[in-house]
């Protein structure tokens, strides 16, 4: 039985040699048609990848050159190399130029204009003491006629006597802040030849409070005369006040003005002193 059983193993062995035979060969016909292609492709892709790539492989940049280390010089050597800054001028503009030319020359327009005004006022005060030293000495050679004018202060302490301004037929003859009016006694302020007949004297004065400055007056009076030939008319214009406003209204709201201005008018004979 066993023997029977070696034998069949055997029988089958060989069979299986006998089929696997031609397998085999098969099989190793098969390898180097493939070992034959796949080194085809390789050779195929090395063509490929020779023909993709660039003829020549670029050759590699050379590298700059190393820069020179530069100094550092200190700030002040700095600013000095730095160029200074010019500043040029800017021309003015034509219409700021062309008004400053007509301000400049309205201005000179106006000082001629003021220096004309000043020759005409300084030739008509020239022209006016000339004429009135020509009345004085045609009254003193013609008609001999003399006027004297006094002026005497009673209205002190109390009153201040601030202005005194005297005209003769409108001409100034006498102008004082009445300081060197002091005391009451009768002062000669103006002395002249005048031409006979009517004459017109005016007075302009002000006074204040001694009490207090916010009391006082001014007061404006003309008084005419006749000069009489070759005689000398005097005239004393005579301040007096007695007014108690400053010094009663602060108490009891009551006080009054009492102010008297009288001109005295005396005729002489030419040598009469």
């Amino acid at each position: 039985m066993i023997q029977a059983e070696i034998r069949l193993v055997r029988c089958l062995l060989a069979l299986a040699l006998v089929l696997s035979t031609p397998l085999l060969a098969s099989q190793a016909q098969a390898r180097p048609k493939a070992a034959k292609r796949a080194s085809s492709a390789a050779g195929n892709a090395a063509q490929q990848d020779h023909a993709d790539a660039p003829a020549s492989a670029p050759e590699p940049e050379p590298a700059p050159p190393a820069q020179p280390v530069q100094s550092v010089q200190p700030a002040a050597a700095a600013a000095q190399d730095k160029p200074k800054l010019q500043v040029t001028p800017v021309a003015a503009a034509p219409t700021e130029t062309k008004a400053a030319a007509d301000a400049a020359q309205s201005a000179a327009a106006a000082g001629e204009k003021l220096a004309a005004l000043r020759a005409d006022v300084s030739t008509l005060t020239d022209d006016l003491v000339e004429a009135r030293s020509r009345a004085a000495m045609l009254g003193k050679t013609l008609f001999k006629t003399q006027v004297r004018i006094r002026l005497q202060n009673l209205a002190a302490p109390d009153p201040v006597l601030v202005k005194v301004v005297l005209k003769l037929d409108g001409a100034p003859i006498y102008r004082t802040d009445g300081a060197a009016l002091t005391g009451d006694e009768a002062r000669q302020v103006f002395q002249g030849f005048i031409a006979p007949g009517a004459h017109v004297l005016s007075a302009e004065v002000e006074q204040r409070s001694r009490d207090d400055a916010a009391y006082g007056y001014v007061l404006h009076d003309t008084y005419r005369f006749q000069a009489l030939r070759e005689k000398r008319s005097e005239l004393t214009l005579i301040l007096d006040d007695d007014s108690d406003l400053a010094s009663e209204f602060p108490d009891d709201s009551e006080g009054e003005y009492d102010v008297r201005v009288k001109l005295r008018v005396k005729t002489q004979d030419l040598n009469e002193r």
